[in-house]
């Protein structure tokens, strides 16, 4: 049985060191995710970028993906709900692999790809994805079933959940059936601008609220970064992150957000930003989930973003999955 469910579509992520004029050759938004249901599109930016369709690499990718491996990996009991291809044999071992349970119903398309194109000119390797959600779109609320939540503690709900049906509300009334805590993120700042009304329906029901600046900023209309995490309920936990310059945490029953600073990582060492929003939501939901204090959160949490910035793709090698696990364990 899991005791922390996720709600998000597996994705394989590729990728590709590429030059500052790439992006906008490719009608692309750096440092962001243009989507596309058109599969040609995708393969077309991957061969402009030298790439061949059958290269081999690949990590587990999509942001709720991310976040579940990361609580997997600091032992945790977890579990996946989302929609994978005919094509998802090796997604679904590698999740098993790691210890998550894949409640993954199968579709029609492919497993959904994201080309992440990584700028290595750019000092802090900006990643800019362009993804085909394939599958993705086959999802719907009929593939959240009731028995995946039985004794679940917890559930992270990722923000692209609020594209598809009514896969978000469905899940947050199962979750709260079995009196589950309850935590959400905005996703992209193209997401808050064009679903606004689903965001606004779903965030009052939450328990943890993750967003970085433009999310946040976007969705709230704030006069300042620091205020942005006072424009939700008193009683929610909201972490506004804000990349090498940390993030403001308005903690539950709190009127103020308080400023807490990321982990330095030199220039030369960021290899990639893709996962690091995801990485931090991860140790940050692990420590707090365990009770610990919101400055432990943080302290995680920027710990496990660190880290992944060092590597290619949203993926440790396994002596970095021991450090992480091992300080946590310290703080």
């Amino acid at each position: 049985m899991c005791t922390i469910l996720e709600i998000g579509n597996p994705f394989i992520d590729r990728f590709a060191n590429i030059d500052s004029s790439f992006v906008e050759s490719q009608k692309l938004i750096e440092g962001d995710i243009v989507s596309t249901e058109n599969g040609s599109d995708v393969e077309a930016s991957w061969a402009a970028a030298g790439k061949t369709k059958d290269d081999p690499h690949w990590t587990l990718g999509g942001s709720g993906c991310n976040v579940i491996k990361t609580l997997a990996h600091l032992g945790n009991r977890c579990a996946i709900i989302g929609k994978i291809g005919p094509d998802g044999d090796e997604v679904e071992e590698r999740l098993k692999r790691i210890g998550v349970a894949p409640f993954l119903s199968r579709g029609t398309q492919p497993t959904g790809i994201v080309n992440c194109f990584v700028d290595r000119s750019n000092k802090t390797s900006v990643r800019t994805g362009h993804a085909h959600l394939a599958v993705t779109r086959e999802f719907t609320e009929k593939d959240v079933l009731p028995e995946y939540f039985q004794g679940i503690k917890h559930l992270d709900a990722e923000g692209w959940s609020v594209c598809f049906g009514k896969v978000l509300e469905t899940s947050i009334a199962y979750a709260k059936d079995q009196h589950a805590s309850i935590s959400l993120d905005f996703a992209s700042e193209g997401l808050v601008k064009n679903l606004r009304t689903r965001f606004e329906e779903n965030v009052g029901k939450v328990d943890y609220l993750f967003g970085n600046a433009a999310e946040m900023m976007e969705f709230t209309h704030a006069e300042s970064i620091e205020e942005a995490p006072l424009y939700f309920k008193k009683s929610q936990l909201v972490v506004l992150t804000n990349g090498k310059n940390g993030c403001w945490v308005k903690d539950k029953d709190s009127e103020d957000a308080v400023h807490y600073d990321a982990i330095p990582v030199p220039d030369d060492q960021v290899v990639d930003t893709t996962g690091a929003g995801d990485f931090f939501k991860g140790g940050f939901l692990d420590a707090a989930l365990k009770g610990k204090s919101v400055a432990r959160c943080v302290k995680e949490g920027a710990f496990a973003a660190s880290l992944v910035i060092q590597h290619q793709g949203a993926e440790l090698p396994e002596e970095h999955w021991r450090e992480l696990a091992e300080f946590a364990n310290k703080i």
